[in-house]
């Protein structure tokens, strides 16, 4: 994915057969060792790399035709990593966002949109306290993660706020195991489990139902839509799993505090399975998370976001 010309090739085949053409690389790349003659070993080489070789052609020859497809709204998207969490005073932590959006308007003047990483509104549901969305700034569209409470069930959920009021919620689909759910889940007859490992993992924070709701859109006009993905709903979806056109923009929001600071290595592999899905999947990518941000293009051309 670093070299994404090599792997430019996913437009056309499924992930596992460029794996088998990885795969067979190496086991051709042996057979160089058990040959003498020069011609012969040159022959093996280029046959290993030949799946490679004939994507980086076609990467280079599409390139040509890279659309500015809405890279006109890319200066006018901007992202503000960090997480708000004051237990029993969510008014401060409105306050502190406001104020963060503030700053990062000052830097950036045509910032139209803010995006921020899921849960950095930490455990608070701005569902039932609309009262908190008053000191957001009314001519900025914001996105920002949170929490959303129904029948004695908690969601993970994005908040689409624009105008002063609410626009739009998404909530997870796909809920973690350990981080965000047990182990069993609704199978009764493990309960002990999970009734151990919730007092384990979940002293702190609430175990996330996830939903059952189609994936929707947060349309911020009618030539600009933002399909909302939480974290893991990008890495263990095959394919887009939203029912929208190639030309829609996905936002994934993502949570790696919890890697600080033992497994850094890892939030670099988010950000690099992230660019991956851009290219396989052939969406533009806007991803956030705690430690970077950027925009992922079809090729795995990159562009980073202005970011506080």
């Amino acid at each position: 994915t670093i070299q994404p010309n090599l792997i430019y090739m996913l437009h056309y085949i499924k992930k596992e057969l460029l794996l088998f053409f990885l795969i067979l690389c190496s086991c051709l790349l042996t057979l160089i060792f058990t040959y003498k003659k020069i011609i012969l070993k040159l022959t093996i080489f280029l046959l290993a790399f030949s799946p490679f070789i004939i994507s980086t052609l076609i990467y280079s020859y599409n390139k040509k035709y890279i659309s500015n497809y809405k890279k006109e709204w890319f200066n006018k998207i901007n992202s503000i990593s960090k997480a708000y969490y004051n237990p029993g005073n969510n008014k401060k932590s409105a306050k502190e966002i406001a104020q963060e959006i503030k700053r990062l308007k000052e830097q950036n003047n045509l910032t139209q949109i803010i995006l921020f990483p899921e849960s950095a509104f930490f455990l608070c549901d701005l569902n039932q306290e609309r009262s908190l969305i008053k000191y957001l700034d009314k001519d900025i569209h914001i996105i920002i993660g949170g929490i959303k409470k129904k029948n004695d069930k908690v969601y993970n959920t994005l908040y689409h706020i624009y105008g002063g009021k609410i626009e739009n919620i998404f909530n997870k689909r796909h809920s973690m195991l350990l981080t965000e759910r047990g182990i069993f889940r609704e199978l009764n007859i493990f309960s002990y489990i999970d009734k151990i490992v919730q007092k384990s993992y979940f002293q702190s924070r609430p175990i996330i139902k996830p939903s059952n709701k189609e994936r929707i859109s947060f349309n911020i006009d009618k030539n600009l839509q933002l399909i909302p993905y939480i974290c893991s709903e990008v890495f263990f979806n095959n394919h887009p799993d939203d029912n929208f056109k190639d030309d829609s923009i996905i936002i994934s929001l993502c949570n790696d505090s919890w890697l600080e600071p033992c497994a850094k290595y890892i939030q670099n592999l988010m950000v690099l399975a992230n660019k991956f899905k851009a290219i396989y999947w052939k969406r533009y990518i806007i991803y956030v998370d705690y430690s970077s941000s950027y925009i992922f293009d079809k090729f795995g051309n990159q562009h980073k976001l202005i970011n506080i």
